[in-house]
């Protein structure tokens, strides 16, 4: 069910946004896209940070994420802050496997509200997508 609730959102997201972007032939040019265009539709800004090991791991990094601002990491009565963490990387993951990029996404906010995206592309066969 979650899965499909973030699958329907990214899609709805991805088609507001220019069919141009659908040319993208790299993992790099549809990272780039996910920090700049798809950032600024879903969160209403883009990426602070962009940095990539280049062998398929790129940390995408929001220094004032604002899902997670007014979040506590004291209060007990709260949920946890990763728990509000959780749907925005099922959409950045979403999002990436609809423009043709098979990845997992996993969040970090260990210093609030800054946050922390670690997106790990799925090694494919060698003549796939770089």
């Amino acid at each position: 069910m979650f899965k499909l609730l973030v699958a329907k959102f990214s899609r709805g997201v991805r088609h507001r946004l220019s069919t141009d972007h659908l040319k993208m032939e790299t993992n790099l040019e549809v990272v780039k896209y996910i920090c700049k265009d798809f950032w600024e539709e879903t969160f209403k800004k883009q990426i602070d940070v962009l940095k990539t090991n280049n062998k398929g791991r790129f940390v995408l990094q929001d220094n004032n994420f604002r899902w997670i601002r007014k979040a506590s990491r004291n209060d007990p009565s709260q949920l946890k802050v990763e728990d509000f963490l959780i749907f925005p990387a099922g959409i950045v993951c979403g999002a990436m496997n609809r423009l043709g990029v098979d990845c997992t996404v996993s969040a970090d906010a260990t210093s609030t509200p800054m946050c922390i995206f670690t997106v790990e592309i799925v090694q494919q066969p060698s003549n796939a997508r770089q």
